[in-house]
């Protein structure tokens, strides 16, 4: 079958008219999970950076009552005649701390 010109017009005219409906919604769409992730891969960020610092600050902390330990440890063996309150009164320093 031929068909004329202005058939073959109107339907073009149509799906023009229906596509660009349908790429704006799916645009909005688009922008709204995008949005989304970025604020959910910002907030990833935020939360790695928080735990990272306070890893580092439980290392720190970590070490400093290691050195404390070996510390009371050398002292023990070193001289002999620490008093065992000493001991105790140390160890609660490192406990309060």
């Amino acid at each position: 079958m031929v068909q004329n010109n202005n058939d073959l017009n109107f339907e073009l005219g149509n799906i023009n008219k229906v596509r660009p409906i349908t790429t704006t919604k799916d645009k909005e769409r688009l922008y709204e999970e995008n949005f989304q992730l970025k604020n959910y891969i910002n907030s990833m960020k935020r939360d790695f950076a928080y735990s990272k610092s306070e890893c580092h600050k439980l290392e720190l902390e970590l070490n400093k009552k290691e050195k404390i330990i070996e510390d009371i440890a050398y002292a023990d063996k070193g001289d002999g005649m620490s008093l065992p309150g000493e001991k105790v009164s140390k160890a609660k320093e490192v406990k309060l701390q």
